[in-house]
């Protein structure tokens, strides 16, 4: 090759380069895009999808050309039933699928310090590996949508319901795929595990699209209230996955426990404002709504304390530095936002006396303003709301601070904790389950354990269970009065076992506050 032309081709391949993809997009992303899209799972999926739903659209050609209208109906919901199950087994199943070994590939391959070391931080890293699964799953959705046009000339189809299913498949898509990219960092038995929910989770997730966005009783029973805070809630869950995914692979001097521990607080604002919307808008349906959004703030906090509280890492003075100067307010705040689990535990106790005082409130409120009353109980959703009610959910609030708090106590005793915290976490906490179950497997096999039940129930874990079990009742009331005594005693056994971590956090404050200033200049 002459030298004319090698220069000829030198100067041809930038301008190549940059018709692949837009200047404007991080060079993560790109990366990422440039790799996904040639590999075998994102190669395999549409190869296959093409070729099913080829051989699916000759099979309903040959039905629909049989002059029986029976037949031609069989055909067409066979049609639509096939088209609806592919694109849920591409959105919701192979592209969560992709993302748990998405991270994963990185640490195992040790290519993840190098991307640290350059100016990449934690969450370019995790967002450019989710966008780029979105986005391909957006080509896998496109590449799929001429077959569905093929339906509607072959059958009455409603575009914008289709329209709102695929939106709504690509919303859960991006959030089962964050969900992934938190599992990828997670231990084998984890990811195992991940993959049997995010199976469960594409079917139950299907049934609920096609509910949500049909035209059935379902659909209509749901306000547009309801439709709002499904969006708002799935939003949060999406960041949580996202923070979580981005604390598995960032250095230890990173905090991000601020923004993932203030998640839960936010999916509990919506609940705040009920007692201003219940007056105007008291009915059933929107009461339940309510409800159903103060049990999912219950279930995201106790999810976020699960896994604060079994972080045992001590602060940092990088940690404290930026807040070391700020008021005595902010000081405080910054107290529950550290990493480490007796930060968490001061946060875990603040977040469940808040949502005991929304949950009373709101019991009040929607006692008052709501019409479906029977024996001075309102039935709303999936909690029952009543007077009595005023006393057992901050109960509950307390059992379920005990519940998630015990697992913590039993690490701080130990010279080196486990190497898979959160396993050791699980454990313990289905142990104690398990326990009270075997409990009551026995009193009911032989009756001289009959009191067996009662003496487990006072323990952390058996003790929320057995107050959330609807209808059961102890057999001896000084039960109840064990187990609050058994909570108190554990809380505070706790507050002693985190005195070493807050006097190392005042030791880091001091050490700050006697640093020089090196704004001031020196003599």
């Amino acid at each position: 090759m002459s030298d004319t032309a090698a220069t000829a081709t030198a100067a041809a391949l930038p301008t190549i380069a940059r018709r692949d993809f837009p200047g404007w997009l991080p060079a993560m992303m790109v990366k990422e895009l440039r790799q996904g899209m040639r590999t075998r799972g994102f190669v395999g999926a549409f190869i296959g999808c093409q070729v099913a739903m080829a051989l699916l659209m000759s099979s309903f050609a040959a039905a629909a050309s049989s002059p029986n209208v029976y037949v031609r109906q069989s055909a067409f919901s066979a049609l639509d039933g096939l088209f609806w199950t592919l694109l849920t087994v591409l959105l919701l199943l192979v592209t969560p699928g992709r993302a748990l070994g998405a991270l994963q590939l990185e640490v195992t391959t040790r290519t993840i310090d190098l991307l640290l070391l350059t100016r990449l931080n934690a969450w370019r890293i995790v967002v450019a590996k989710w966008g780029s699964l979105v986005l391909q799953a957006v080509l896998l959705l496109v590449a799929v949508l001429p077959y569905g046009i093929v339906r509607y000339f072959a059958g009455s189809v409603d575009l914008g319901r289709d329209a709102w299913q695929c939106l709504m498949l690509l919303g859960g898509c991006a959030l089962l795929t964050a969900a992934g990219l938190w599992g990828a960092g997670l231990g084998k038995v984890f990811r195992f595990v991940g993959v049997g929910v995010i199976i469960a989770l594409s079917s139950l997730g299907r049934t609920a699209i096609a509910g949500i966005s049909g035209t059935g009783a379902l659909a209509a029973a749901i306000p547009i209230t309801g439709i709002v805070l499904l969006c708002y809630n799935a939003a949060l869950l999406l960041l949580f996955f996202l923070v979580a995914a981005v604390r598995n692979i960032a250095p230890p001097a990173e905090n991000h426990s601020l923004l993932a521990r203030s998640l839960p607080l936010l999916a509990l604002a919506p609940v705040v404002f009920a007692p201003v919307v219940l007056p105007f808008a008291g009915s059933p349906a929107v009461v339940g709504i309510f409800a159903a959004q103060l049990l999912f703030a219950a279930l995201f906090l106790s999810l976020v304390c699960f896994g604060e509280l079994s972080n045992v890492q001590q602060p940092m003075a990088v940690h404290v530095r930026a807040a070391s100067k700020l008021t005595a307010l902010s000081r405080v705040l910054l107290r529950m936002t550290l990493p480490g689990w007796p930060s968490a535990l001061l946060y875990a106790l603040l977040s469940s006396l808040l949502w005991a005082a929304c949950a009373v409130t709101f019991a009040l409120v929607a006692a008052s303003s709501s019409p479906t009353v029977v024996n001075g109980m309102v039935y709303a959703g999936p909690l029952r709301l009543g007077e009595s009610q005023l006393v057992t959910w901050p109960w509950l609030a307390v059992l379920a601070l005990e519940a998630l708090a015990y697992p913590a106590v039993v690490i701080s005793f130990m010279r080196k904790p486990p190497r898979q915290l959160g396993g050791f976490y699980f454990v313990m906490i289905g142990g104690a389950g398990t326990l009270l179950g075997m409990s009551y497997a026995l009193s009911v096999a032989y009756p001289r354990f009959a009191l067996l039940p009662d003496l487990v129930s006072v323990l952390p874990v058996a003790s929320l269970i057995v107050n959330i079990i609807p209808g059961y009742n102890l057999g001896n009331p000084l039960a109840y009065a064990v187990q609050g005594i058994f909570a108190i005693s554990l809380l505070g056994l706790a507050w002693v076992r985190a005195r070493p971590y807050w006097e190392r956090l005042e030791d880091i404050v001091i050490r700050i506050r006697n640093e020089p200033d090196e704004s001031t200049p020196t003599s």
